[in-house]
């Protein structure tokens, strides 16, 4: 039972020495750095951080705590242990915040998704009553004119540029996750144009995150820029050539100077757009991914970024 679950299992007696470590923990902590035995070996030697004795002091659980391990942060709950009354060590379970973070994306992409099949079937059904009210009254005229509103409805639909994003994009979670923001920025009044070369692969759950927050964060950031034009603009490229993704936003807001780009790279407008800059290059790096901005002050961005895929890229299947 142990070894089934993917979360990590650390117990350890009243000394702090541990008794249990099922093979998740083993992995993570040999992957973070340790390489040392486990049996009888006190946790604060493996993994101070932890500070897993705390909780034989204690009288309830630590939960949900954000515990490091290196440069890995982790969500980890630590709870004392008792035979007979008696406090006789503490236990701790833990996983990776990142592979909790895709769990909840993937479930809140299922959401969305099982929302929107909702709407679209209450509002297929309305338009049936709508259809069925008009033949019962013989209103042949209205039902006709009804008919040409929807289908014009229809193929306005259809020539959003949401809807070709499955034609661009193979993997499910991203193609979702980018449909969903370009229909809520042209919601906003923002006209978008789509190009793409060969369509983008699926991907494993690692380089879907990072995309994830390349998309989240970059078209935040044009929206920011957009959003007192009173024509906004927005282009976005996708192509795969050479074993490498690239990803183009290119928006007509109000830029910002380049000095202001080689002073803080961190930033081009300051404030949040600054902090999502800073956090696409940190996931970029694994990946060794890279990130190119083009601005002029009141001439709009382009944000250009390139991500290889193959060996730390790979498919669903790596």
């Amino acid at each position: 039972m142990l070894e089934a679950v993917d979360e990590g299992i650390l117990a350890i007696n009243n000394d702090g020495e541990v008794l249990l470590a099922n093979n998740a923990a083993k992995q993570f902590l040999r992957r973070t750095g340790y390489h040392g035995e486990f049996d009888g070996v006190p946790i604060d030697r493996i993994w101070p951080e932890l500070k897993l004795p705390e909780a034989l002091t204690a009288t309830s659980a630590f939960s949900n705590e954000s515990i490091k391990k290196g440069d890995v942060e982790t969500v980890a709950t630590r709870v004392p242990m008792y035979v007979a009354g008696e406090c006789v060590g503490a236990l701790a379970t833990f996983n990776e915040r990142s592979h909790l973070d895709d769990v909840m994306r993937r479930l809140a992409g299922a959401e969305v998704y099982a929302h929107s099949l909702r709407s679209e079937t209450h509002e297929f059904m309305n338009k049936l009553h709508i259809i069925h009210a008009m033949v019962e009254t013989e209103s042949y005229e209205e039902l006709t004119n009804y008919i040409e509103q929807l289908s014009e409805r229809y193929h306005k639909r259809t020539a959003s540029a949401a809807s070709q994003v499955e034609q661009l994009v193979e993997d499910v979670s991203i193609a979702h996750y980018l449909a969903q923001k370009i229909g809520w920025i042209e919601q906003m009044g923002v006209s978008v144009q789509v190009q793409s070369g060969t369509p983008w692969p699926s991907m494993n759950t690692a380089l879907t995150d990072v995309w994830v927050t390349v998309i989240g964060n970059t078209f935040d950031n044009a929206w920011e820029a957009m959003q007192h034009k009173d024509e906004k603009k927005l282009t976005l490229t996708l192509k795969q050539a050479g074993g490498v993704l690239r990803y183009v936003i290119e928006d007509n807001g109000i830029g910002f100077s380049p000095t202001k780009q080689e002073a803080s790279q961190r930033s081009t407008k300051g404030g949040d757009r600054g902090y999502g800059l800073a956090n696409i290059r940190e996931k970029l790096k694994p990946f060794h991914g890279t990130i190119d901005i083009l601005s002029e002050k009141g001439e709009g961005t382009i944000v250009t970024i390139h991500i290889p895929y193959g060996e730390k890229g790979g498919n669903s299947s790596d």
